[in-house]
């Protein structure tokens, strides 16, 4: 059952979280460069235990990069990065994190089962295969509901389903913080409410969550913070704005709400 979300409160001109104890992740002047242009320009953030936030913009924006720079698969060109109070640099930093990358729909073509394909996200970090790592694999697969797959091949499997190995794969770690980029890609209307009801209850047990989001569809309920992003820049880092985009059907789209932010017209 889908639990109840608080929004946390905070000015829209400053982060939700600050900077302390209970810091998940932070980011200070973070900039990624690539062919000579700033994709994320000086971005200042930090999210803390527990938070639901949704990183949202246009194409281009810079969302993807800044997730990845968040855990270090990205190197900056300035700025620095912590995770848990470790720069993102030290292997110890990472072990509080589960990231599902924005590529899940690619595992279709992987000749795999879902038990194998959520056993690798173990061996990622150790080179042996342990016998209480098959209960975590269970446990694992049981908290995202398709225990019942666990021996299909991933290439028989639908977009949800897919989906839903990737999270567990992300869940074997058993992490504190979740990050998913654009967990809805290639996924039905159906599996996108089972999704959102999974990482909402993840949430309300005390996973931190961070999603990028084209549109916010099934998620805009459990959102209690989102940043939005225009050519690699936040222009706003706060409470969730009233107009957001929902689904593709909405007459509402980014690009006019980001306009509102920064108060000047978006040009592509």
């Amino acid at each position: 059952m889908r639990a109840e979300h608080t929004p946390t409160a905070a000015s829209p001109s400053t982060p939700a979280s600050a900077d302390g104890p209970d810091t998940f992740i932070r980011l200070e002047g973070a900039t990624v460069v690539r062919s000579g242009a700033r994709v994320l320009d000086s971005v200042s953030t930090a999210i803390g235990e527990g938070e639901f936030v949704a990183v949202i913009g246009p194409n281009g924006s810079g969302k993807s990069t800044l997730m990845r720079a968040m855990i270090g698969i990205l190197p900056l060109a300035e700025g620095r990065a912590w995770i848990h109070g470790d720069p993102v640099r030290h292997r110890a930093a990472h072990d509080c994190i589960g990231y599902v990358p924005q590529t899940s729909a690619g595992i279709g073509n992987i000749a795999a089962t879902a038990r194998e394909a959520v056993s690798a996200g173990l061996l990622n970090s150790r080179s042996l295969f342990l016998r209480r790592d098959r209960r975590r694999v269970d446990e694992a697969l049981d908290t995202v509901g398709i225990s019942h797959l666990a021996d299909r091949p991933i290439t028989d499997m639908s977009g949800g389903q897919r989906q839903r190995v990737m999270i567990a794969r992300a869940l074997i770690r058993r992490p504190q913080v979740l990050l998913l980029d654009e967990p809805f890609t290639g996924v039905d209307a159906s599996s996108q409410e089972q999704i959102a009801e999974l990482i909402g209850d993840l949430n309300a047990g005390g996973t931190t969550v961070i999603v990028v989001l084209h549109e916010t569809g099934p998620l805009r309920s459990l959102l209690t913070r989102a940043i939005l992003l225009e050519q690699g820049r936040i222009v706003h880092d706060g409470p969730v704005p009233d107009r957001l985009p929902h689904d593709p059907a909405d007459d509402h789209h980014v690009d006019p709400i980001i306009e509102e932010c920064i108060g000047q017209e978006f040009t592509p």
